[in-house]
């Protein structure tokens, strides 16, 4: 799941997009604090950055949704640090979503940070939240290599699309979890 992060900046000079795990749109827009919920926040309005970012995903047949997926099958609706306190709890990260090749072969995520709660200084998403999103990215690529290795994958994503109940919960049992991660910000 790892390899090496190799970073392509688009034109509009916000949206980087990490070969292995994660496209982050970044830029701190001072916004107040709220509380919504899960639902809600995995459905809000995006803006235009955000928009053109996820639509690459969206049009492409080969990509598909998993976050909403794989968190309503682990129940994780509330509590978690990524989708609960910087997510629906805040909404300072105002866009996360994970999106994986149907085959399980490759995972990319897309966020959006609103402002309050990322800012490490001024204008500047703080360490601590980019080096959350990655753990959490790699944990989803992690759960859907081990979906498709197991076969469930496909289940899976039918599940929610069709809205059926899904197959086996995931959970850090099945598919683990980090004991150590290091970034180095250089």
């Amino acid at each position: 799941q790892g390899g090496d992060w190799k970073n392509v900046v688009a034109s509009s000079g916000r949206v980087a997009v990490a070969s292995c795990a994660a496209a982050v749109v970044a830029g701190c827009a001072a916004t107040a604090a709220m509380c919504m919920s899960m639902d809600e926040w995995l459905t809000q309005a995006l803006d235009e950055v955000a928009i053109e970012t996820v639509a690459t995903f969206d049009e492409d047949e080969a990509w598909v949704r998993v976050d909403q997926a794989l968190i309503k099958s682990s129940g994780a609706q509330r509590g978690g640090a990524i989708f609960g306190t910087l997510g629906a709890e805040t909404n300072a990260v105002k866009l996360y979503r994970i999106y994986a090749k149907r085959d399980g072969s490759e995972v990319k995520a897309v966020a959006t940070f609103g402002g309050q709660g990322c800012a490490g200084h001024a204008g500047i998403v703080h360490g601590g939240v980019s080096a959350a999103l990655f753990d959490n990215t790699i944990g989803f690529a992690n759960g859907v290599s081990k979906l498709a290795e197991d076969g469930d994958l496909a289940a899976l994503i039918a599940s929610f699309e069709t809205g059926s109940a899904p197959p086996k919960a995931p959970s850090t049992r099945r598919f683990g979890f980090t004991a150590s991660l290091t970034v180095n910000y250089r």
